[in-house]
């Protein structure tokens, strides 16, 4: 069901790990700013009016006066979760104020003024998405001096986002420009359950000749390198959530015997061996 957060934020600081059934809508005008990153599956969000399609590790940063709506792509709705922080920028004190001093290039938004969202990409380490789930450990727990870590684990957020916005990435896969290419549709389209010919078609281009120049340059036939991501998909998720083992087929529309057998082949051991493990 849809949730719309249009009420004034009680505490300082509100984290969450939902699941985007319909759509979560953030009005403009808040006492709150808004982090939301998209933790797995595509989605369709709305920025002041700009419409687009999310992906994996994307962050929406919104002023207290920016807008967004976060909707689910109509039959994903068990695939689309996001993390939330919403804050008090006072909470920070002069903290707030110190980031426009810092990053003079976005001080509008700090200052709520015309620059009223951020869309930043996470590192392919993943790294401000670990950051949020130490804070959703810590937010949940409450233990002593919880507040105080938060404080602080907020500041490192948000200047990991700010430099974030400082980096010119140009993360190139490979100098071949069409297994570069290949690449990046794969990684866009992982959840979709794209196939060698589908991604060769898009290339226009035959599926042999994509395959010969694909496996020259990664070692990887395309079938190998697309179950190699998902299993690198479904380690986080065992690692990070407590999602049902049987669901997590439903992520990449797979049978569950099928990602049984890829995600023993390519790490070793069953998912139930790995959850156990690794769990954090």
């Amino acid at each position: 069901m849809k949730r719309i957060f249009d009420k004034k934020l009680n505490s300082d600081i509100f984290i969450e790990h939902a699941v985007v059934s319909e759509y979560h809508e953030f009005p403009q005008n808040r006492n709150y700013a808004v982090i939301a990153y998209i933790a797995y599956g595509i989605g369709l969000a709305d920025t002041n009016n700009i419409h687009r399609q999310t992906h994996r590790h994307e962050i929406y940063f919104m002023n207290k006066t920016g807008s967004l709506k976060l909707s689910a792509i109509e039959g994903d709705e068990k695939t689309f979760e996001i993390y939330y922080v919403l804050f008090k920028p006072e909470m920070l004190g002069g903290q707030w104020e110190k980031y426009a001093e810092n990053f003079t290039e976005i001080s509008d938004f700090i200052k709520d003024e015309s620059r009223k969202t951020l869309n930043i990409y996470d590192s392919e380490q993943a790294e401000i998405r670990n950051i949020i789930v130490k804070m959703v450990s810590e937010y949940y727990e409450r233990s002593a001096g919880s507040d105080i870590m938060l404080t602080g684990y907020l500041c490192l957020l948000i200047t990991s986002l700010l430099r974030r916005m400082n980096i010119i990435d140009n993360p190139l896969f490979s100098k071949n420009p069409l297994v570069d290419q290949t690449i990046r549709q794969i990684k866009n389209t992982i959840y979709d359950n794209p196939t060698a010919s589908e991604i060769a078609a898009h290339r226009f281009v035959t599926r042999e000749h994509l395959g010969r120049v694909f496996k020259k340059e990664t070692g990887l036939t395309i079938t190998q390198y697309i179950n190699m991501q998902k299993v690198e998909i479904i380690k986080d998720v065992l690692k990070n959530t407590d999602r049902p083992i049987e669901e997590i087929p439903m992520i990449f529309n797979n049978k569950i015997k099928y990602i049984q057998k890829i995600f023993k082949r390519y790490s070793g051991m069953t998912m139930r061996e790995y959850r156990s493990k690794n769990k954090k």
